[in-house]
């Protein structure tokens, strides 16, 4: 009776184990009026470069460097460089990575959340304050992002999209003139 009774326990824990993610950084679910306040600021820019870095404690992170083409909120002012500090890099001793941390490649339109932590900005919830730009062909613009890597928690709807970007500006102009 107890060997069955451990077979089951591991059979059930074997289901659970699949039903989760194999390794997650858990990030609060958040809607989009949620996110818009605790941003600090929130840009629409261009991926210039990106460089490894060390921060002062030792962790290896990522500096990338955004070119601001709008402000939607917060004091960046269109054609500024602004950097962004993601966890993760490379370096010569191999590939360090932080899951659920927004990626960048050099080019991509993006629109940031912002948040500051200890001096630097961040976006806000990792992956989840990076949206990707993109056109469709009537040229109408819409936002997307990846949260692979994320354990999301909590009961707020949270999109990856597609957002058509003027219904995020609709939504931050709601939230905006509540203040």
């Amino acid at each position: 009776m107890g060997f069955r009774r451990l077979c089951t326990g591991l059979a059930v824990g074997a289901l659970l184990a699949a039903a989760l993610p194999a390794a997650a950084t858990l990030v609060k679910r958040a809607t989009i009026e949620e996110s818009v306040r605790a941003s600090d600021a929130i840009v629409l820019g261009r991926v210039l470069g990106q460089r490894t870095v060390r921060l002062e404690d030792g962790t290896v992170a990522t500096a990338v460097r955004v070119r601001v083409e709008q402000r939607l909120k917060g004091g960046f002012r269109g054609g500024a460089e602004i950097e962004i500090t993601a966890y993760g890099g490379q370096t010569p001793r191999g590939r360090f990575v932080a899951l659920g941390e927004a990626t960048y490649q050099r080019g991509e339109r993006v629109l940031l959340q912002l948040e500051v932590i200890d001096g630097r900005l961040h976006t806000l919830g990792l992956a989840a304050g990076k949206w990707n730009v993109r056109q469709d062909d009537s040229g109408e613009r819409f936002l997307t992002r990846d949260l692979a890597g994320l354990g999301l928690v909590g009961d707020a709807e949270m999109t990856e999209g597609p957002l058509p970007l003027s219904e995020f500006r609709d939504t931050l102009r709601r939230v905006m003139d509540e203040r």
